[in-house]
């Protein structure tokens, strides 16, 4: 079972975290979750990631985990491979391969519902959510069936074999030009 929830990927100011977190206090059932973890280990001021981590504490003590220093890759990994929700509540394009990955560990994703990635993934037909209209779904976990549509989407268009190739289209279509 996932025990964990991730909001964001770095202190960066434009990840939206505080206004994340009013979003989904009142509504975050906090009974099954181990750990809310929220990356700081680039980006932001010290003002700033001081203010998300205070502001963490005082919503959610122990479970809130501020990840303030750089973790071995294997030691991160097994973090956040064992989230059952995923909060990526950016207005510009970023994150897009933590957005991926845990659309393929099968978190439930929400977004900000103005982003342009969230639109285009939902044009896509990608189950992603929308943190300002359907935060009442962070304590449902993902179905099986969406979760496989994601997967078989991200195999679609993400693979490296369709990287490949759209790199070889790419080249075919300049060496002509």
């Amino acid at each position: 079972t996932r025990r964990n929830i991730i909001i964001g990927n770095s202190a960066d100011l434009c990840n939206n975290t505080l206004d994340a977190f009013e979003l989904i206090k009142d509504v975050l059932d906090v009974s099954g979750i181990e750990k809310i973890i929220v990356p700081l280990s680039y980006g932001g001021n010290p003002k700033y990631i001081s203010s998300v981590k205070m502001s963490g504490r005082a919503m959610w003590g122990d479970k809130f985990e501020p990840l303030d220093h750089f973790l071995p890759l294997d030691e991160y990994l097994s973090l956040i491979c064992n989230c059952k929700c995923a909060i990526f509540f950016h207005e510009r394009q970023q994150a897009s391969d933590n957005v991926f990955m845990q659309l393929l560990y099968g978190a439930r994703v929400f977004m900000s519902d103005t982003s342009l990635m969230y639109r285009y993934l939902k044009d896509q037909g990608y189950k992603v959510f929308s943190l300002q209209t359907e935060v009442n779904l962070i304590n449902e976990p993902m179905p099986y069936e969406d979760v496989m549509i994601n997967r078989q989407l991200l195999s679609e268009n993400y693979s490296s074999s369709k990287l490949v190739e759209r790199v070889k289209i790419m080249n075919q279509e300049i060496a002509i030009s």
